[in-house]
């Protein structure tokens, strides 16, 4: 009788390896990039400038497409060799106190003002961490 009760969980399983195990790669990356949204869309401004350090330029303006926006940008130097900054952007409306994160991007440097360029729709918020670790926190 306990050959048989070890050849059922076994046989049990085998069955559960054969239909979780191959998704768990998926899952965790899953895992990873929920965590690095939040890491990264629940951030301030006052709280990136806290982790990262100062910022190599900052821009702090009125939106000139909405007059009712305020914009925050951080831009922050990664490969001081290449010349690559990124640009993490903020923004609230006047009437509110949160900033909200709506924008990471390449940034350049070009006729003595920066200029940014999206990332792809295949960028991720843990891409975006990778990029400038000090996201994280401590």
């Amino acid at each position: 009788m306990k050959l048989i009760l070890k050849i059922a969980l076994g046989v049990c399983l085998g069955i559960f390896a054969a239909l979780f195990l191959p998704h768990l790669p998926k899952w965790l990356k899953q895992q990873q990039e929920d965590n690095a949204f939040t890491t990264v869309a629940t951030l301030t401004p006052s709280e990136v400038v806290a982790r990262c350090g100062k910022p190599v330029a900052e821009i702090h303006a009125v939106d000139p497409d909405d007059a009712s926006t305020d914009r925050w940008r951080l831009f922050y130097s990664v490969d001081s060799k290449s010349g690559l900054d990124v640009m993490i952007g903020f923004h609230r409306s006047q009437d509110e106190k949160r900033w909200y994160f709506d924008k990471f991007a390449n940034a350049f440097m070009a006729d003595g003002h920066f200029e940014t360029a999206q990332f792809g729709s295949s960028e991720t918020f843990s891409a975006m961490v990778n990029m400038l670790p000090c996201l994280k926190g401590k």
